[in-house]
């Protein structure tokens, strides 16, 4: 049930940008977009969660969603997006933790309620991403079925948002706000591309979204090309 995505430019493409009057090149954002979709992967079983997102903050502040393990999470942390409400949108706000038992039942966020219950979001767990003291995103871990939280629970989700804020700070300053926004908006844009082509995988072999995704994951590695290469291809064919 595991999906990720990537889009236009595509999130291995490197970046060099004029910094303090010389060049300085921007690390490959096609494997720190792998190492992020691990972390969160690897808070599912921590978490006994059903599903694991990543928001960043786009140039505007608004968030959005960058990768998640489940297409329910994804389409969830879209629609807080959407409606500007959610403890996603809390967390980020606020720059604290932000958790609810129910979703669908909690009267903070009475808009997303007939979203949590189409994507059967109930339980929801949202720590803020901090860099520099400041929010710039939230990682999310999500159930099912109602959850109450644990101290252990939020203290690891806590622990996730910590060390996927310093994976995000290792390539980038967070005070050089044109190339954090930059950079996080090809975070936001770079999900796109995979997804289309995903789908296209999908609806061509009738199979699910873990299966296109790892088609095209071993089509990449198989040719030596970056994943959004193989999803501009998948794209180009069905045109």
């Amino acid at each position: 049930m595991n999906l990720d995505g990537t889009g236009p430019r595509g999130r291995g493409e490197q970046l060099r940008e004029h910094l303090d009057g010389h060049r300085s090149p921007v690390p490959d954002w096609d494997g720190l977009a792998d190492a992020l979709h691990e972390v969160i992967e690897a808070a599912i079983p921590l978490l006994r969660a059903d599903g694991v997102g990543l928001m960043l903050a786009d140039r505007r502040g608004k968030l959005g969603w960058v990768t998640a393990t489940n297409e329910a999470e994804q389409a969830f942390e879209q629609a807080q997006r959407d409606l500007g409400e959610g403890p996603c949108i809390d967390a980020f706000t606020t720059g604290q933790l932000v958790q609810t038992t129910n979703l669908q039942a909690d009267p903070r966020w009475p808009r997303l309620g007939p979203a949590a219950r189409s994507h059967r979001v109930r339980g929801v767990l949202s720590a803020p991403l901090l860099r520099g003291g400041r929010p710039i995103g939230t990682c999310n871990a999500l159930t099912t079925a109602a959850r109450g939280w644990t101290d252990a629970d939020a203290g690891a989700v806590a622990a996730f948002a910590v060390v996927l804020g310093r994976m995000i700070g290792s390539i980038t300053d967070a005070r050089d706000k044109t190339r954090l926004t930059v950079q996080l908006q090809l975070a936001l844009n770079s999900r796109v591309l995979i997804e289309q082509a995903k789908g296209a995988i999908m609806e061509r072999e009738g199979v699910d979204a873990t299966h296109a995704f790892e088609l095209m994951r071993r089509r990449a590695r198989s040719s030596e090309r970056k994943l959004a290469e193989v999803a501009r291809e998948v794209l180009a064919r069905r045109s």
